[in-house]
């Protein structure tokens, strides 16, 4: 009877300690993951200030390519203006077209 105990205390005791090693096997692992928080942090720190340099390159692009668009567009509308006389306004409406189109780089139109 006493050697019962004995024996079922012991493996009582023995699936607590395999419990204990695989707690502290899982808590080992969060720690791994908690040492490399301060990296983690860092590099998203860094990505974050890369990203917004891009972000305002890319607005200022856009507002360059926006100003340069509206520029094109009164210079087509001065154009158009110039060639309204005679038979030249099926030319500028046809201009007009492929302005829209972008293939006025393509004709020779847009120089001057």
């Amino acid at each position: 009877m006493e050697l019962t105990k004995i024996d079922s205390l012991e493996d009582k005791i023995s699936a607590e300690v395999v419990a204990i090693s695989d707690r502290v096997a899982a808590l080992l692992a969060e720690l791994a993951t908690f040492e490399g928080l301060e990296a983690l942090r860092e590099e998203s720190e860094a990505r974050r200030t890369r990203l917004t340099e891009q972000r305002a390159a890319l607005s200022r692009r856009s507002e360059l390519l926006s100003s340069t668009a509206e520029a094109k567009a009164k210079h087509v509308e001065a154009k158009a203006e110039q060639l309204q006389v005679g038979g030249e306004g099926l030319r500028v409406k046809s201009w007009r077209r492929r302005m829209r189109w972008g293939r006025v780089a393509s004709t020779g139109l847009g120089q001057g």
